[in-house]
């Protein structure tokens, strides 16, 4: 039985509700959907909006892909279920009751620290890096791995203004992530 402080930790990752999905319908249960609304979201081409926001810190605008309301209810839904997953200590930024904050804070009184920002880091991560999370890590079938995929990216990439981006870019990457054996 989970008691309060093992349900606040999250689960591994082959106790995701994700993991070996192979069926549309209970796909569409437990992201709060249907079926048709579902195949709606993955085929229809007008499901973001673009808006160029001018960063004074870097002096240079980024482009931000916001996905509309009722994608993004979905996108919020799939980032509430991965972030249940357990995640390492080392990530902070995806990952529930964590921050750039407590990042900072584990560096305290270190000798060396360094820093690492990969640019462009969610569009450099591709349709096909997510479909393989889906498929290779979560075992879903090979339709249910498309959909998530599908309803996760948009032009073959996580967007940069979706709330699934910044947990999905640490599970897409998650053979750079691990340590070596």
């Amino acid at each position: 039985m989970l008691t309060p402080k093992s349900r606040k930790m999250g689960y591994k990752l082959d106790q995701s509700p994700f993991y070996c999905l192979q069926s549309k319908t209970k796909l569409a249960r437990l992201l709060r959907s249907s079926p048709t609304k579902l195949k709606e979201l993955t085929v229809s081409k007008d499901l973001y909006t673009e808006e160029e926001i001018f960063d004074p810190k870097r002096n240079k605008s980024r482009l931000v892909e916001k996905p509309k309301p009722e994608l993004k209810r979905i996108q919020k839904r799939i980032e509430e279920l991965l972030k249940r997953i357990e995640l390492p200590n080392y990530i902070h930024g995806p990952a529930k009751g964590r921050s750039y904050v407590s990042n900072a804070k584990t560096h305290i009184n270190c000798f060396v620290v360094r820093s690492l920002d990969i640019e462009k880091y969610f569009p450099s991560t591709r349709s096909k890096d997510i479909y393989w999370f889906f498929y290779n890590h979560m075992k879903c079938s090979p339709d249910v791995a498309g959909i998530l995929t599908k309803l996760s990216t948009y032009k073959e990439h996580l967007p940069t203004g979706s709330p699934v981006s910044p947990i999905l870019s640490y599970f897409a990457h998650l053979n750079m992530w691990k340590e070596p054996d």
